[in-house]
């Protein structure tokens, strides 16, 4: 240390240069072997007490990385040191510090931005050297693209194209989902409805069957209509005929009668049956136990042969409900209504005197 007391004067010792702190000494030896480290000026010029010499714009010459600083803070010329580790100024400071002017000189924003040192900027069409946030040196106003894609365009066309075309095949994919797993529990449920053979030959044999017979004439005044209550030719057609064929019942004709004592054709009837279990008036669900006594039956079959269907025991409701656990009440109702209409007053009156 020269000065004596003054320590803010002070020297290394041959061999050895000032710390960037000022502070303490880097040996020189070692400083060249840091700085030879670094290829390009870019790197080069980032280290502490490290300068880019040997190349030039404008011979696009090669160079080397040297120890060295920079003639002055942020100055862009660099001063190299000697083997003694004295600064060598002035017309000797012909290194590049801090800024390189050899580096990023790529014509096109694809080779620029391949360059890791480098950036394109679109507004002005140039590459330049990066820093922290954008150019190094000078300004980008727009449009600055480093470490990536020049053709941003092109590729958010085909991010958009691929994401496109994933959601219309997911969509795609769910709708045929859709539409075989609802076709699938259409084809189940049509399944359940429908019954098995055996079943529908089980319902049929527990039916009663009986021939049909046109009802009896009237015979003496007692037997004769009230003014108000229709006769047996002035019936409803409906009673007297099959309405799953449509066709009028005939005399001898074998006829089944349904657990909601509704009558058909025996054929016709146990053709539905193989393919439903719901009467085709009532929409009630045939049990293999019709529920009902054998009086009441035989009751039922006498009042249809008479003509007086109308005049039949009432379904119990509650067995309604049991066996077609599908239908609402008002469709119940709805069902008991059509089979058994209310009586005027002339036909209640002729019901009491019978």
């Amino acid at each position: 240390v020269e000065g004596g007391e003054d320590c803010n004067k002070w020297q290394c010792v041959p061999g050895f240069v000032k710390s960037v702190s000022g502070y303490s000494c880097v040996n020189l030896t070692m400083l060249q072997a840091s700085c030879g480290k670094h290829s390009r000026c870019g790197t080069c010029v980032n280290a502490e007490h490290c300068v880019w010499c040997g190349s030039n714009i404008n011979t696009g010459g090669t160079g080397s990385c040297i120890p060295g600083q920079a003639e002055k803070p942020l100055s862009k010329r660099g001063c190299r040191y000697d083997g003694l580790g004295a600064l060598l100024e002035g017309p000797s400071c012909t290194c590049e510090a801090n800024q390189c002017d050899s580096e990023c000189k790529h014509a096109d924003c694809d080779s620029c931005a391949s360059d890791s040192l480098c950036g394109w900027c679109s507004s002005t069409q140039t590459c330049m050297q990066v820093g922290l946030s954008g150019p190094k040196f000078g300004e980008c106003l727009e449009g600055w693209i480093s470490a990536g894609s020049c053709r941003t365009d092109l590729v958010i066309a085909l991010v958009c194209a691929g994401v496109s075309s994933a959601v219309v095949t997911f969509m795609c994919c769910y709708i045929c989902i859709r539409l075989h797993r609802r076709a699938r529990e259409s084809a189940e449920s049509a399944s359940a409805q429908q019954p098995s053979s055996a079943d529908a030959q089980a319902i049929i044999s527990n039916l009663h069957s009986f021939p049909y017979k046109a009802p009896p004439p009237p015979e003496g005044p007692e037997s004769a209509p009230a003014a108000n209550e229709p006769s047996a030719d002035e019936e409803d057609p409906d009673e007297r005929s099959c309405c799953i064929c449509l066709g009028n019942y005939s005399e001898g004709d074998d006829l089944r009668m349904l657990p909601c004592l509704h009558v058909f054709h025996s054929g016709c009837v146990d053709h539905w049956l193989t393919v439903s279990l719901e009467c085709p008036l009532c929409k009630m669900v045939v049990q293999r136990e019709s529920g009902h006594s054998r009086q009441v039956i035989l009751e039922a079959e006498r009042l249809f042969l008479m003509g007086k269907p109308h005049l039949a025991p009432a379904v119990d409701e509650d067995q309604l409900q049991q066996q077609d656990t599908q239908h609402s009440q008002e469709g119940r109702r709805g069902c008991l209504t059509c089979l058994f209409p209310p009586l005027s007053a002339a036909q209640h009156q002729h019901q009491q005197q019978q």
